[in-house]
């Protein structure tokens, strides 16, 4: 299985822990939220310390770009790795896997019904927001892992719109939410996210300067207080209604007085 499915379906498990003083007290303390750093430019080219990181993603154009990457990968220790692409193909997703490629950002459109049948590369599917619900809900009836969210995060804020989004695609499809975020954003806009469904967040590094914001978000990610009760989905708040004759009449009350 790959490696970036088993920490997201740890921090499920770890969210779902049982309550208590004493589960408490032996609960071991872990991260909330996945930080996947996103290499490219000179971070790319030469060894960098990822010390924080939970995984690594590189952004490709084609699969000629992935021909080194087995080798790269080796300057990144144990840290799982994957990439986004547009289009793969079944040859290209067995080329991968042998690179050592632990899973993949796809674009649904451009994908062969093929990569659903393979188990050795965790699989991401890249969710526009304009879809329709009906086409975002179907992402649960395929073998997909999780969901990838490009939503552009400007600056150090998020938007109400942003969060909006978060959440509505949270609500339809049942898989972990991945997204983009400026290595500058908040405690506060980290933990909304958290709150809305994503459970791992990606960070860009382009050069040496910026490894060293890696340690300060994980600092971030982990500051997060997860005490709060996470907000439930939309359709377990609609009230449910009344059984046909579950109500008493108007006429059977006045009688009854």
């Amino acid at each position: 299985m790959s490696k970036l499915v088993e920490k997201l379906e740890s921090l499920c498990e770890g969210r779902a822990q049982p309550m208590g003083f004493a589960a408490a007290m032996a609960r071991e303390k872990r991260s909330p939220m996945l930080l996947i750093v996103s290499l490219s430019g000179t971070a790319l080219e030469s060894a960098v310390d990822l010390a924080g990181g939970d995984a690594v993603l590189v952004t490709v154009a084609d699969m000629a770009k992935t021909a080194t990457l087995g080798e790269r990968a080796k300057g990144w220790g144990d840290l799982p790795w994957g990439v986004m692409i547009k289009a793969v193909t079944a040859e290209g997703l067995k080329q991968l896997a042998g690179l050592g490629c632990d899973f993949i950002i796809f674009d649904a459109a451009q994908a062969p019904l093929s990569l659903l049948n393979d188990d050795a590369i965790g699989k991401v599917v890249s969710l526009d927001p304009s879809l329709p619900d009906s086409l975002i809900r179907a992402v649960d009836c395929f073998p997909i892992d999780a969901a990838f969210v490009g939503e552009s995060v400007e600056g150090a804020a998020l938007s109400v719109y942003q969060l909006l989004v978060y959440q509505r695609l949270a609500n339809l499809v049942r898989r972990p939410l991945l997204t983009p975020v400026p290595a500058e954003l908040g405690e506060g806009d980290l933990e909304a996210l958290l709150e809305a469904g994503v459970m791992g967040v990606i960070v860009e590094v382009a050069g040496k300067r910026s490894i060293g914001r890696l340690a300060e978000v994980r600092r971030t990610i982990d500051s997060i207080s997860t005490s709060r009760k996470k907000r439930e989905k939309v359709d377990a708040l609609l009230p449910r209604l009344a059984e046909p004759g579950a109500l008493p009449e108007e006429g059977e009350e006045e009688e009854e007085e």
